[in-house]
């Protein structure tokens, strides 16, 4: 069995600016003790995540992939993706999280390719949760403990210039987990042009 979710990779540029507001955040935030930061290598934005899945699901999951990219190439053409702000989440429980969000044409637009996806996954017979809450796109950042609403009030994260890209591919993706966090290996990169 592997564990296994699809993703958006980001590009080399992208990585180097989230670096950059890290380092920011860093500088001119009050942060918690605990907090341990999340790798630049494992920096993605998920789609869906399928869990624990047999190795026969792959041609399956595999094939959802390419349906999406060819019945959502319009909207996979036009779509920017754009990251505009740091935020504390999950925004309705206690925060253990800091996000780079996407802004809501971003979410509005990948929840359409989301739900393609997750359709078709459907319906070629993989077994895996679905999400009814509205997408949200995201970048997990940094984790901590959970904390009350009121003891993150005071803390202010800076704000981060629009970080822009179109993806190139969706990616199935493995997380191995490991005593030092999840280690994402790409299992299958299908391209926008369906190559």
């Amino acid at each position: 069995m592997r564990r296994l979710f699809i993703a958006i990779n980001l590009p080399k540029n992208i990585k180097e600016k989230i670096r950059e507001t890290i380092e920011r955040i860093k500088e001119n935030a009050q942060l918690p003790e605990d907090i341990r930061w999340t790798p630049p290598e494992n920096w993605h934005l998920t789609l869906t995540f399928l869990g624990y899945q047999p190795d026969e699901n792959i041609p399956r999951i595999t094939e959802a992939i390419q349906s999406t990219l060819k019945n959502c190439a319009g909207t996979l053409k036009s779509t920017e993706i754009i990251f505009e702000k740091l935020s504390f989440a999950p925004a309705e429980k206690q925060p253990r999280m800091i996000w780079l969000s996407g802004d809501k044409e971003t979410s509005k637009n990948l929840s359409i390719i989301k739900n393609e996806l997750d359709n078709l996954l459907n319906e070629n017979g993989v077994k895996f949760k679905i999400e009814h809450r509205n997408f949200n796109s995201h970048i997990t950042l940094a984790r901590f403990e959970p904390l009350a609403k009121s003891e993150i009030e005071n803390i202010k994260l800076p704000a981060v210039e629009k970080l822009n890209f179109r993806a190139k591919s969706l990616d199935l993706m493995e997380s191995h987990l490991k005593r030092s966090g999840a280690e994402y290996e790409i299992l299958t990169s299908l391209t926008f042009s369906g190559k």
